[in-house]
């Protein structure tokens, strides 16, 4: 082989077919080889390039599809959830087991929450309302009956082997994750953090809150910096894509202009009608993907400057007992998208042009057969630059 071709074969040993989406101008594919001083560095039709963070709205690794979800979700106090498919905490130092990617070692102040099952349709409500209550205390979450939650409040001691020993007013608790929802960890959030430059998702399912990205130690990795200093090392295959922040608005962290729910069996009267919203109706999950039951709507604010709505739409997996419901985006109150979806389906994915827009409507509706199983996940609906 020439000189020249053998060095272009090395540079790109480690690269990635990925799909740019630049601020300006029209997506296009690219081997990405990695990071230097800032910036990535790409090969586009044989030649190579350079291009600055601040210039990118989306990277994404087409070939890679998201792996279903693991048992394990640690969420950290920056806002980055992580999918692990072990955890060990002692001596407030955990170690997070990262599919694929080796362990990853934080201090037990930067962890906020910890949920040992996939989210389920029974439970969800109970867990977000139990997330919004704020403690100082750390606070063991007991999954009872199948579908109830319980709370008790106490200290963490350490986790090993899929228990938790846990203080209970002085008395040592040994509770095994399977009779377990979770473990909420006391104490407040940072007072602040710095902004966020992007947001990364691995193949499997993990979303970093990154303050800086720079290239790795190793020949085709990068290294993120997390919003809360945690830094990791990761494999450029294993990214599955990159958003920056200013050109991507999400909103399930944003407050809808308005939401209804309307159950096909009508509440008593003598029900509180904000309480039953609250817990039967639509609702964030972690900041990253609406809940929404039939029948229900929610609208949001477009602000000016984004071009498309994003997100992905799938019945909640946990469901296996029900039939269909319908699905629609309006915008500005016009109707511009409509699906029927069936329990057990892959996720719909939405990519639609906003045009001038002031206002997205989703809307989940009964699909003709009751409302049983009629509970729709969005997952991470999005402003799009």
């Amino acid at each position: 082989m020439p000189f020249p071709l053998l060095i272009f074969a090395w540079m790109l040993a480690g690269s990635v077919t990925v799909q740019i989406t630049p601020l300006e101008g029209d997506p296009y594919a690219a081997e990405w080889t990695g990071m230097q001083e800032g910036e990535l560095m790409l090969t586009v039709d044989g030649e190579p390039r350079q291009l600055t963070l601040d210039a990118i709205q989306r990277v994404e690794q087409p070939s890679q599809k998201e792996a279903s979800r693991k048992n394990l979700q640690v969420t950290l106090r920056d806002g980055s959830q992580l999918s692990v498919d072990a955890i060990s905490l002692q001596d407030e130092t955990a170690q997070l087991e990262l599919r694929r990617q080796g362990i990853l070692e934080l201090p037990l102040s930067q962890l906020k929450r910890l949920r040992v099952r996939p989210p389920a349709a029974a439970v969800d409500a109970q867990w977000a309302a139990l997330v919004e209550q704020a403690e100082a205390a750390d606070r063991l979450v007991i999954r009872r009956g199948g579908d109830t939650l319980d709370s008790v409040s106490g200290v963490v001691k350490s986790i090993a082997d899929e228990k938790i020993e846990f203080d209970l007013e002085g008395s040592p608790v040994n509770a095994p994750f399977n009779r377990l929802e979770g473990v909420l960890f006391g104490g407040n959030d940072p007072d602040s953090l710095p902004p966020g430059l992007l947001r990364l998702k691995d193949v499997s399912g993990s979303v970093w809150n990154v303050a800086s990205l720079a290239a790795g130690d190793d020949e085709g990795t990068v290294t993120l910096t997390s919003v809360g200093g945690a830094k990791h090392s990761i494999r450029l295959d294993l990214i599955r894509s990159l958003e920056f922040a200013g050109s991507v608005q999400f909103l399930a962290t944003k407050t809808p202009l308005s939401r209804t729910y309307q159950p096909l069996i009508a509440i008593p009267d003598s029900v509180d009608a904000a309480l039953t919203e609250k817990w039967l109706g639509v609702r964030s999950m972690e900041d990253s993907y609406l809940v929404m039951p039939s029948k229900s709507s929610v609208s949001y604010r477009i602000d000016p400057g984004f071009s498309k709505l994003a997100a992905e739409i799938q019945i909640d997996p946990s469901v296996t007992l029900g039939g269909k419901c319908d699905v629609r985006v309006l915008l500005n109150d016009k109707q511009v998208w409509e699906e029927s979806l069936k329990i057990g389906e892959a996720p719909q994915m939405l990519m639609l042009p906003i045009g001038d827009a002031s206002r997205v409507t989703f809307e989940v509706d009964y699909g003709g057969d009751g409302d049983i199983g009629d509970i729709v996940h969005l997952r991470e609906p999005r402003l799009l630059k």
